[in-house]
Protein backbone atom coordinates (compact mmCIF):
# COMPACT_ATOMS: atom_id res chain seq x y z
CA UNK A 1 0.00 0.00 0.00
CA UNK A 2 1.40 3.58 -1.04
CA UNK A 3 0.53 5.34 2.11
CA UNK A 4 1.68 8.50 0.70
CA UNK A 5 -1.12 8.19 -1.93
CA UNK A 6 -4.09 7.15 0.72
CA UNK A 7 -6.46 8.78 1.86
CA UNK A 8 -6.37 11.07 5.34
CA UNK A 9 -7.28 8.97 7.88
CA UNK A 10 -10.40 9.86 10.37
CA UNK A 11 -10.25 7.59 13.32
CA UNK A 12 -13.69 7.63 15.42
CA UNK A 13 -12.89 8.42 19.37
CA UNK A 14 -13.67 4.44 19.89
CA UNK A 15 -10.62 3.45 17.35
CA UNK A 16 -8.41 5.97 18.91
CA UNK A 17 -8.84 4.24 22.67
CA UNK A 18 -8.68 0.68 21.02
CA UNK A 19 -5.37 1.48 19.39
CA UNK A 20 -3.86 3.48 22.47
CA UNK A 21 -5.09 0.60 25.05
CA UNK A 22 -4.08 -2.09 22.53
CA UNK A 23 -0.25 -0.84 21.62
CA UNK A 24 0.34 1.98 24.02
CA UNK A 25 1.12 4.16 21.04
CA UNK A 26 1.10 7.74 21.54
CA UNK A 27 -0.55 8.88 17.93
CA UNK A 28 -0.07 12.62 17.19
CA UNK A 29 -2.84 15.31 18.16
CA UNK A 30 -2.59 18.21 16.02
CA UNK A 31 -5.70 17.44 14.29
CA UNK A 32 -8.30 16.37 17.55
CA UNK A 33 -11.72 16.93 16.87
CA UNK A 34 -14.02 18.33 19.99
CA UNK A 35 -14.77 14.33 21.06
CA UNK A 36 -11.24 13.03 20.58
CA UNK A 37 -11.60 11.80 17.09
CA UNK A 38 -8.50 12.47 15.00
CA UNK A 39 -7.49 13.04 11.25
CA UNK A 40 -4.34 11.69 10.30
CA UNK A 41 -2.88 13.44 7.62
CA UNK A 42 0.83 12.19 7.86
CA UNK A 43 2.70 9.17 6.33
CA UNK A 44 4.34 7.47 9.24
CA UNK A 45 1.31 8.14 11.62
CA UNK A 46 -0.96 6.36 9.01
CA UNK A 47 1.68 3.80 9.13
CA UNK A 48 1.23 3.34 12.73
CA UNK A 49 -2.57 3.21 12.64
CA UNK A 50 -2.44 0.55 10.19
CA UNK A 51 0.02 -1.24 12.01
CA UNK A 52 -1.39 -1.25 15.57
CA UNK A 53 -5.05 -1.63 13.79
CA UNK A 54 -3.57 -5.11 12.49
CA UNK A 55 -2.02 -6.24 15.63
CA UNK A 56 -5.07 -5.50 17.26
CA UNK A 57 -6.78 -7.85 15.28
CA UNK A 58 -4.61 -10.45 15.09
CA UNK A 59 -5.01 -10.34 18.50
CA UNK A 60 -9.08 -9.97 18.74
CA UNK A 61 -9.02 -12.98 15.97
CA UNK A 62 -11.75 -10.55 14.32
CA UNK A 63 -11.44 -7.53 12.37
CA UNK A 64 -10.64 -4.79 14.47
CA UNK A 65 -12.79 -2.24 12.98
CA UNK A 66 -14.88 -0.97 9.65
CA UNK A 67 -14.38 1.42 7.38
CA UNK A 68 -15.69 3.66 4.48
CA UNK A 69 -14.01 5.96 2.01
CA UNK A 70 -15.65 9.19 0.68
CA UNK A 71 -14.36 12.60 -0.67
CA UNK A 72 -14.59 15.64 -0.04
CA UNK A 73 -16.62 18.13 -2.01
CA UNK A 74 -15.93 20.01 -5.40
CA UNK A 75 -14.98 23.47 -4.45
CA UNK A 76 -12.85 22.63 -1.36
CA UNK A 77 -9.22 20.60 -2.58
CA UNK A 78 -9.62 17.29 -3.61
CA UNK A 79 -8.99 14.91 -0.83
CA UNK A 80 -10.31 11.33 -0.06
CA UNK A 81 -11.22 10.40 3.63
CA UNK A 82 -11.23 7.05 5.41
CA UNK A 83 -13.34 6.49 8.15
CA UNK A 84 -12.58 3.93 10.93
CA UNK A 85 -15.61 3.11 13.20
CA UNK A 86 -14.97 0.50 15.95
CA UNK A 87 -16.04 -3.58 15.32
CA UNK A 88 -19.07 -3.55 17.30
CA UNK A 89 -20.91 -0.80 15.00
CA UNK A 90 -19.36 -2.04 12.04
CA UNK A 91 -20.62 -5.95 13.23
CA UNK A 92 -24.75 -4.02 12.17
CA UNK A 93 -23.54 -4.05 8.77
CA UNK A 94 -22.39 -7.43 7.84
CA UNK A 95 -20.63 -7.22 4.39
CA UNK A 96 -21.62 -3.98 3.91
CA UNK A 97 -20.36 -0.85 5.63
CA UNK A 98 -21.91 3.05 6.34
CA UNK A 99 -22.35 5.03 3.50
CA UNK A 100 -20.85 8.14 3.27
CA UNK A 101 -21.36 10.29 -0.01
CA UNK A 102 -19.71 11.74 -2.23
CA UNK A 103 -17.84 8.75 -2.35
CA UNK A 104 -14.61 8.46 -5.03
CA UNK A 105 -16.28 7.10 -7.66
CA UNK A 106 -19.46 9.68 -8.02
CA UNK A 107 -19.15 12.11 -10.17
CA UNK A 108 -19.49 16.14 -9.25
CA UNK A 109 -22.87 17.20 -8.94
CA UNK A 110 -23.63 20.89 -9.38
CA UNK A 111 -25.32 21.32 -5.78
CA UNK A 112 -21.74 20.17 -4.58
CA UNK A 113 -20.93 23.60 -5.21
CA UNK A 114 -24.22 25.65 -3.64
CA UNK A 115 -22.28 25.74 -0.34
CA UNK A 116 -24.59 28.17 1.44
CA UNK A 117 -27.51 25.85 1.30
CA UNK A 118 -25.81 22.43 1.88
CA UNK A 119 -27.78 19.83 1.78
CA UNK A 120 -27.49 16.11 4.73
CA UNK A 121 -29.70 13.16 4.30
CA UNK A 122 -29.34 10.85 7.38
CA UNK A 123 -30.97 7.36 6.53
CA UNK A 124 -31.73 5.19 9.42
CA UNK A 125 -31.27 1.66 9.60
CA UNK A 126 -34.80 1.73 11.47
CA UNK A 127 -37.81 3.62 11.48
CA UNK A 128 -38.04 6.96 12.96
CA UNK A 129 -39.70 6.77 16.80
CA UNK A 130 -39.70 9.50 19.32
CA UNK A 131 -36.51 8.97 20.66
CA UNK A 132 -34.66 9.09 17.30
CA UNK A 133 -36.05 12.47 16.81
CA UNK A 134 -35.45 13.87 20.35
CA UNK A 135 -31.91 12.16 20.33
CA UNK A 136 -31.07 13.78 16.75
CA UNK A 137 -32.50 17.15 17.52
CA UNK A 138 -30.64 17.17 20.28
CA UNK A 139 -27.11 16.15 19.03
CA UNK A 140 -27.57 18.27 15.81
CA UNK A 141 -28.22 21.17 18.24
CA UNK A 142 -24.64 20.58 20.29
CA UNK A 143 -22.99 20.92 16.62
CA UNK A 144 -23.92 23.89 15.39
CA UNK A 145 -23.03 24.83 18.87
CA UNK A 146 -19.91 23.54 18.44
CA UNK A 147 -19.28 25.16 15.22
CA UNK A 148 -21.08 28.84 15.11
CA UNK A 149 -18.08 31.06 16.41
CA UNK A 150 -15.20 29.43 14.20
CA UNK A 151 -15.20 25.82 12.03
CA UNK A 152 -12.34 22.83 13.70
CA UNK A 153 -8.76 23.18 13.35
CA UNK A 154 -9.18 27.15 12.43
CA UNK A 155 -11.78 26.98 9.41
CA UNK A 156 -14.47 29.74 9.48
CA UNK A 157 -17.97 29.21 11.68
CA UNK A 158 -21.29 27.66 9.93
CA UNK A 159 -23.15 30.56 10.26
CA UNK A 160 -26.62 29.64 8.75
CA UNK A 161 -28.51 26.34 9.43
CA UNK A 162 -32.29 25.28 8.42
CA UNK A 163 -34.42 25.91 11.18
CA UNK A 164 -35.98 22.73 11.00
CA UNK A 165 -35.19 19.07 10.19
CA UNK A 166 -37.54 16.87 8.03
CA UNK A 167 -38.06 13.41 9.63
CA UNK A 168 -39.03 10.55 7.25
CA UNK A 169 -40.08 7.00 8.03
CA UNK A 170 -36.47 6.13 7.84
CA UNK A 171 -34.37 9.72 8.03
CA UNK A 172 -33.72 12.91 8.23
CA UNK A 173 -32.68 16.08 6.29
CA UNK A 174 -31.77 19.19 6.69
CA UNK A 175 -29.05 21.78 4.99
CA UNK A 176 -26.29 24.61 6.32
CA UNK A 177 -24.34 26.86 5.02
CA UNK A 178 -20.81 25.70 4.49
CA UNK A 179 -19.90 28.60 2.18
CA UNK A 180 -17.60 30.01 5.20
CA UNK A 181 -15.93 26.73 6.61
CA UNK A 182 -14.19 23.82 5.06
CA UNK A 183 -13.94 19.57 4.98
CA UNK A 184 -12.75 19.63 7.99
CA UNK A 185 -15.71 20.95 9.81
CA UNK A 186 -17.93 18.74 7.30
CA UNK A 187 -16.01 15.52 8.49
CA UNK A 188 -16.61 16.82 12.09
CA UNK A 189 -20.76 17.00 11.57
CA UNK A 190 -19.92 12.91 10.32
CA UNK A 191 -18.17 12.20 12.56
CA UNK A 192 -21.00 13.35 15.26
CA UNK A 193 -23.93 11.60 13.07
CA UNK A 194 -21.56 8.58 13.69
CA UNK A 195 -21.36 9.17 17.60
CA UNK A 196 -25.38 9.50 17.27
CA UNK A 197 -25.66 5.97 15.03
CA UNK A 198 -23.22 4.34 17.63
CA UNK A 199 -25.33 5.58 20.71
CA UNK A 200 -28.85 5.83 19.81
CA UNK A 201 -30.04 4.75 16.43
CA UNK A 202 -28.14 2.91 13.91
CA UNK A 203 -27.07 5.38 10.90
CA UNK A 204 -26.53 3.38 7.39
CA UNK A 205 -25.62 6.29 5.26
CA UNK A 206 -24.78 10.17 5.46
CA UNK A 207 -25.50 11.40 1.54
CA UNK A 208 -24.63 14.93 0.85
CA UNK A 209 -25.00 17.79 -1.58
CA UNK A 210 -27.77 15.33 -3.16
CA UNK A 211 -25.55 12.37 -3.62
CA UNK A 212 -28.96 9.89 -3.40
CA UNK A 213 -26.49 6.41 -4.54
CA UNK A 214 -28.53 3.15 -3.98
CA UNK A 215 -30.53 4.32 -0.81
CA UNK A 216 -31.03 1.98 0.94
CA UNK A 217 -34.54 3.02 1.85
CA UNK A 218 -36.19 6.04 0.02
CA UNK A 219 -36.96 9.25 1.69
CA UNK A 220 -40.59 9.56 1.21
CA UNK A 221 -42.24 12.98 2.23
CA UNK A 222 -41.46 14.23 5.35
CA UNK A 223 -44.14 12.83 8.45
CA UNK A 224 -42.28 15.36 10.88
CA UNK A 225 -40.28 18.49 10.60
CA UNK A 226 -39.40 20.21 14.33
CA UNK A 227 -37.03 23.57 15.03
CA UNK A 228 -33.61 21.96 15.88
CA UNK A 229 -32.87 21.98 19.27
CA UNK A 230 -36.97 20.75 20.19
CA UNK A 231 -37.21 17.56 21.42
CA UNK A 232 -40.74 16.94 18.80
CA UNK A 233 -43.18 16.12 21.21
Amino acid sequence: MDLSQGPDLLLSRPVVDLIAEAGGCSLARRLQFPDGSLCITEDCEKHIVFTELANVSNTLGYTACGTTTFRSLAPFTPCQYTLFYDAKYSSKFGEECMVVTPMPTHQELPSERALDRLSVFVEFRRSTTQDTIRQFSRMLSKWIDSVSRNGVFGEGPVQEISETVEFGRYGASFYFSASQTGPNTINWLILTVLNFGCDFATVDAIRLAGHVGKARKPFARPVKRIRIGDEGE
